[in-house]
């Protein structure tokens, strides 16, 4: 219903599954082994593999999404020890009720065993007699185990107005794609003077080392005190790629540093979202003036 609702209203989406879930199992078992030990579909810094494929998300769906399509031997792992402990524990915890009233087992459901009751032929009771693993449903469990998704729509894109005249020195304030490989674009005040700027992430092998790069900075005239500023996402055949764009007018528009290639990293679990964002770096005091927020896609804006 939460999908049905964003599409009638025009509002695109990145949702994450894991790869058990029915909403993706049946793809991903549809596309399996077609991509996990292929080099050309290797994820650089995360030892994960990836593919994109089309295909609709509901009964009924009249749109195509887009599936991108994820697996990490280190992740399947520790998925795979996370269930084989799951199971044992049921399974020792089952054994220890058989021959317990019906009663007091009802309650039990696990879509890894099956219990089977006998039943009194004088007195009509219950009582647990074995169980059954449902060996199927653990066997597609487990091949399952080391895959994820991310269901997009096409393409989507975050636009703001942004008045940076009481920004203290050393502020930086703007409009970002964010995940642990982010990127931006937005203004600094350096020396008294202002900049637009267009950064990201330069990715360490410690999470707590990442730094910042600065791709492109450049000054902004004395009588300005608006700029307008934008982030476009195509996620279409597994770009995932996030450009940036800047204007004074909010009508003619300068692409501004190289595109970012989106990392869907595993530390921060949600994907990539638009965001705004002010911090300073010398002193605090200063002020971003957002004037707006529209998140659109080709045919709507929000």
């Amino acid at each position: 219903s939460n999908i049905r609702f964003m599409d009638r209203n025009g509002f695109e989406f990145i949702m994450m599954v894991k790869g058990c879930r029915d909403l993706v199992s049946s793809l991903i078992l549809e596309h399996k082994g077609e991509f996990e030990d292929e080099w050309e579909n290797a994820i650089p810094y995360y030892d994960v593999n990836g593919m994109t494929v089309k295909g609709r998300l509901l009964k009924g769906d009249e749109k195509d999404r887009y599936f991108h399509i994820y697996y990490s031997d280190y992740r399947k792992a520790r998925e795979r020890a996370k269930l084989q402990l799951l199971i044992r524990e049921q399974k020792e915890q089952l054994e220890s009720l058989k021959g317990t009233a019906y009663e007091k087992t009802g309650g039990w459901r696990s879509p890894y065993f099956d219990l089977i009751y006998h039943t009194e032929k004088e007195s009509g009771k219950k009582s647990l007699q074995f169980i059954r693993e449902r060996q199927d449903v653990i066997s597609r469990e487990i091949r399952l185990c080391g895959y994820f998704c991310i269901i997009t729509s096409a393409e989507m894109t975050a636009e703001t107005a942004l008045d940076f005249s009481s920004l203290a020195e050393g502020d930086v304030a703007g409009l970002t794609v964010f995940q642990r490989k982010y990127g931006f674009v937005g203004v600094v005040k350096r020396d008294g003077e202002f900049f637009v700027v267009q950064s990201e992430a330069q990715l360490a092998d410690n999470l707590n080392s990442d730094s910042v790069k600065e791709n492109v900075l450049i000054p902004l005239d004395g009588q300005v005190s608006v700029v307008y500023l934008k982030a476009s996402c195509d996620f279409t055949n597994q770009k995932d790629e996030a450009s940036f764009f800047w204007s004074v007018d909010g009508q003619t528009w300068q692409a501004i540093g190289p595109k970012l290639k989106m990392i869907y990293s595993l530390p921060h679990f949600m994907g990539y979202r638009f965001g705004l964002f002010h911090y300073a770096t010398e002193s605090s005091g200063g002020i971003a003036d957002f004037d707006y927020y529209h998140v659109s896609t080709s045919n709507t804006t929000r």
